[in-house]
């Protein structure tokens, strides 16, 4: 699992749940939540099948900037 700083969201309808639904369909990507409240997205996923600057880039095609948090 990682925890992603994602920026640039402005609901959480729309932004955060729009991440999570997009991840979700990502084959390696077990779980996504991303929060509005902290910009916060939590991704759990198979590292055999997709990378974090994968689902970073997925992220920013979104329209968002994406950095890990460390």
């Amino acid at each position: 699992s990682v925890e992603i700083i994602v920026c640039g969201m402005s609901c959480q309808k729309g932004c955060a749940d729009g991440i999570d639904k997009k991840l979700k369909t990502v084959p390696g990507i077990l779980k996504s939540k991303t929060k509005i409240e902290t910009g916060i997205c939590k991704v759990t996923f198979d590292d055999q099948k997709i990378s974090i600057a994968n689902i970073l880039d997925i992220i920013v095609e979104k329209g968002y900037t994406a950095k890990l948090k460390v």
